[in-house]
């Protein structure tokens, strides 16, 4: 038993180093009233994190076009 609580330790440890090095956080406070389509619209079954990637994402591509059309 002692060996399983020493793995689980050194991985837990070993994902807060990855995470350190490698991620940051985000956090993102939505209001039930004015942010209603918002909320409906993440509430599907897709990853919140991956439908704000794909949103960031396409903005980001829709900025090099009208900067790339100047």
């Amino acid at each position: 038993m002692t060996n399983k609580k020493f793995s689980e330790t050194s991985k837990g440890k070993a994902n807060e180093r990855y995470d350190k090095a490698n991620t940051i956080r985000v956090s993102l406070k939505l209001n039930k009233n004015t942010d209603e389509d918002i909320i409906n619209e993440i509430s599907t079954n897709m990853p919140k994190s991956t439908q704000i990637k794909k949103l960031i994402r396409l903005g980001i591509e829709y900025k090099k076009i009208l900067d790339s059309s100047k």
